[in-house]
C-alpha cells in the first residue's frame, strides 16, 4: 500500500436523499459527520458538497407521503419548497460560509457555460466559500435534466479536478448480490463492466438514484482522474482524509481507484459533458490526415455540414461511412462554415484546387480522436 501525504487536496461529497433524512433525524450522527466535514476544511482541502433531499424535505414541510409516481411540475413544486430547508440545515453544520448552487445541463454542455461554472466554484474556494450544490429539480426542463445527483457529482469532480468523491448511499458499499448476499465489493477496479447485471437496483423512495447510477458515477469520475469511494455515513472519511493518508484503509466501503490514463479537462469535458450541436463529414483523405497524422480539420475536406451550431461549440467529426472519428470545437459557425464548402465544392468542380488548402475548422487541440482505423 503506497502512503503519500495528503496536502491541499479536492474533495468532493455527495449525499443521498434517505441519508440526508436519516442524518437530520439522528443528533449523534448528525454531529458526528459535522465534525468530519468540518475537519476536512480546517485541515486545509477544498470541500464542496453535492446534496439531494429538497424533495424529500418539500414532502415533510408540506406533511405528504412519498406518492407512487410523481409528475415533473410534483417534482419542480417540492424541490421548491425544500431547498431553502436542505441549504439552511448544510449551513447549520458547517463552520464556514456556505453557497447555494443549482445546475442543470446547460451551465454545463457548452465550453462557455462551463468554463464559467469551473471559475464561480474556484472564486467560493478562493473566499472560503463551501458550496452547496444541487440539480435545479424547480427549474430545469426535461432536455436540461442531468438525471440525478450522482452524475452531477462526479461531473462537478471532473470541473474542479477533485482528487477524491464520495458518495454517500444508504448501504455500507456496493453489494455483489443483494438480496442473495450481504458481501460488500471493496475494490471496485478489480470488477468486470458487466457488474450492473448484479446489482441490486432498488431505491428508496426518497431518492432519484440506486446503486446502478452510483457504480456509473464512480466509473465516469475515476476515468476523468478521481478517486472514489460508495459508502453510507458511518464512513471515518473526514479522519482518514485529515490523518494524512492517500490510501483507503480497508473496509472503507466500495472504492475505485482513479485511472492513470485520465484525459486533459478540456478533453474529458468533450467526452462527457460537451453538447453536440452538428456534425460535418470528412472525405477519406481528411481522415487520414486526422487519424494517422495528428493534423487539424481543414475546410477543403469537408464534404458535408449538418446541424445549427456557433463557433466555440462541440460538433462531430464523421467519415464517409458514418462513423464518428472525432469531436472538436469549431471555429466557426455553421452559416460561415457552409459557405466555405460550398464555394471550395465549387472550385473543386472547375478542378481550380491545385495547391487548395481551405481555413481551420477544428484545430488539433481542440479535438478528441474516436478511431484510428
Amino acid at each position: 500500500m503506497t502512503v503519500k501525504t495528503l496536502v491541499n487536496k479536492t474533495v468532493v461529497i455527495k449525499v443521498g436523499s434517505q441519508s440526508l433524512i436519516d442524518l437530520r433525524n439522528n443528533a449523534a450522527k448528525t454531529k458526528r459527520f459535522a465534525e468530519q466535514i468540518n475537519g476536512i476544511i480546517s485541515a486545509g482541502h477544498r470541500l464542496i458538497i453535492v446534496s439531494s433531499g429538497a424533495v424529500a424535505l418539500g414532502l415533510e414541510i408540506l406533511g405528504e407521503s412519498p406518492p407512487l409516481s410523481s409528475s415533473a411540475k410534483l417534482q419542480a413544486r417540492l424541490a421548491a419548497v425544500g431547498q431553502p430547508e436542505l441549504h439552511r440545515w448544510w449551513h447549520s453544520l458547517i463552520n464556514y460560509p456556505t453557497a447555494q448552487l443549482l445546475l442543470d445541463r446547460t451551465l454545463l454542455e457548452t465550453r462557455e457555460a462551463f468554463v464559467n461554472t469551473v471559475e464561480v466554484l474556484d472564486s467560493f474556494h478562493r473566499h472560503s466559500i463551501i458550496p452547496i450544490c444541487n440539480e435545479n429539480d424547480a427549474m430545469a426542463h426535461q432536455r436540461s435534466k442531468l438525471g440525478n445527483n450522482d452524475h452531477l457529482a462526479a461531473l462537478i469532480a471532473q470541473a474542479t479536478s477533485a482528487d477524491w468523491l464520495f458518495l454517500i448511499t444508504n448501504t455500507p458499499g456496493v453489494y455483489r448480490d443483494f438480496p442473495n448476499s450481504d458481501e460488500i465489493i471493496t475494490n471496485l477496479s478489480d470488477e468486470a463492466n458487466d457488474l450492473e447485471e448484479c446489482l441490486f437496483e432498488g431505491k428508496s423512495k426518497l431518492g432519484s438514484g440506486g446503486m446502478g447510477s452510483k457504480v456509473n458515477a464512480a466509473r465516469l469520475a475515476s476515468e476523468m482522474g478521481t478517486h472514489v469511494v460508495i459508502g453510507n455515513d458511518e464512513l471515518d472519511f473526514g479522519a482518514w482524509l485529515t490523518s494524512g493518508l492517500f490510501a483507503p484503509p480497508e473496509k472503507i466501503g466500495t472504492w475505485l481507484i482513479a485511472s492513470d490514463k485520465s484525459a486533459l479537462k478540456r478533453f474529458s469535458w468533450m467526452q462527457h459533458v460537451g453538447k453536440v450541436f452538428g456534425s460535418v463529414t470528412v472525405d477519406d483523405g481528411a481522415k487520414r490526415a486526422l487519424l494517422n497524422s495528428a493534423a487539424s480539420l481543414l475546410s477543403v475536406g469537408i464534404k458535408r455540414v449538418e446541424g445549427v451550431f456557433e463557433a466555440n461549440q462541440v460538433i462531430a467529426i464523421l467519415d464517409e461511412q458514418e462513423n464518428v472519428i472525432a469531436k472538436g470545437m469549431s471555429r466557426c459557425n455553421a452559416t460561415e462554415l457552409l459557405k466555405r464548402v460550398t464555394d471550395l465544392n465549387e472550385l473543386k468542380q472547375n478542378k481550380s484546387q491545385k495547391g487548395m488548402r481551405g481555413d481551420v475548422v477544428v484545430h488539433r487541440n481542440d479535438m478528441m480522436l474516436y478511431s484510428s482505423q
